[in-house]
């Protein structure tokens, strides 16, 4: 489906993408993407089913907001003309206009992740390959609907995320940050053990002091607090591990220490040093 200019989709001009045939409310999505460009989609929905799945929808569809409002009295009317909802063109249904839809990281069109994601709120399967990436998105897209719960439990029972179990040696730190992040906010326990471990050992690249690292997408700020307490623990592992090496070289320090006593008795190791031992032959 091609992008459409928000007037477009606002006026019913631009075709929708049917996500419900009996759905009674048009949703139009308006994002801007990272080059600036303001893409404008439109989908036929149910507001019954978005009502049930997200809070946000059902704050938006009920109680006093002009929204919910406006969507009571256009169906209203509807009713009074129409036998049924799947009789209505999708040019007549209400309309509401919501603007961005998260920190998401798309490079073309959010018209096919919004779509899946409405798709999942309606219980039916969506479309898109199910890839570490993609999934990201999706929970994104969750979260900035106040759809978490509904969306976890649907991911549970058609079991998405089995089968997705790449090694994280040979992810790249993005793919191993949006596998945390979907596990983190999925409580999804697989996804979050083996990856955060991996990043506090390699470390991330917005965490170098020199760095002007910028990515808007959420993975790059982990939720929860847990951004820093990773960082906290990279410099605990880099500390231990300097720790340890120090340690080490003490502990053969004594040891050669204790050799040079056995072999040479009288002899203290620093004097093996500088030629020292050179002076005690002549």
């Amino acid at each position: 489906m091609e992008s459409t200019t928000m007037s477009e989709a606002r006026d019913g001009k631009a075709f929708p993408t049917v996500i419900a045939n009996s759905g009674d409310l048009r949703i139009n999505i308006c994002h801007d993407l990272a080059n600036r460009e303001t893409q404008t989609f439109s989908y036929r929905v149910d507001t019954n089913r978005l009502r049930q799945a997200s809070r946000f929808f059902d704050r938006l569809l009920s109680g006093q907001f002009a929204e919910a409002q406006r969507t009571a009295e256009g169906l209203e009317r509807l009713r009074k003309q129409y036998k049924n909802m799947i009789e209505v063109p999708a040019s007549e249904l209400p309309s509401v206009t919501i603007e961005d839809v998260g920190r998401v990281a798309i490079s073309k069109s959010v018209q096919p992740l919004m779509a899946d994601f409405l798709r999942a709120l309606h219980g039916i399967d969506i479309e898109s390959k199910v890839s570490i990436p993609n999934m990201a998105n999706l929970v994104v897209v969750a979260d900035r609907f106040d759809a978490l719960p509904y969306f976890s439990e649907y991911v549970r029972k058609r079991k998405l995320l089995r089968g997705k179990e790449t090694p994280e040696q040979k992810l790249s730190e993005e793919r191993l940050r949006q596998k945390l992040y979907v596990g983190i906010l999925l409580n999804h326990e697989a996804w979050v053990a083996a990856p955060s471990h991996r990043i506090i050992t390699r470390g991330s690249e917005c965490w170098k002091m020199d760095s002007d690292f910028i990515n808007p997408a959420c993975w790059w700020n982990l939720p929860r607090g847990l951004e820093a307490i990773a960082d906290f623990e990279h410099d605990s592992h880099r500390f231990s591990i300097r720790l340890s090496k120090l340690l080490l070289t003490f502990q053969y320090a004594r040891t050669a220490g204790n050799i040079v006593e056995t072999i040479m008795p009288g002899v203290k190791p620093r004097d093996c040093q500088s030629g020292a031992g050179q002076d005690m032959r002549a």
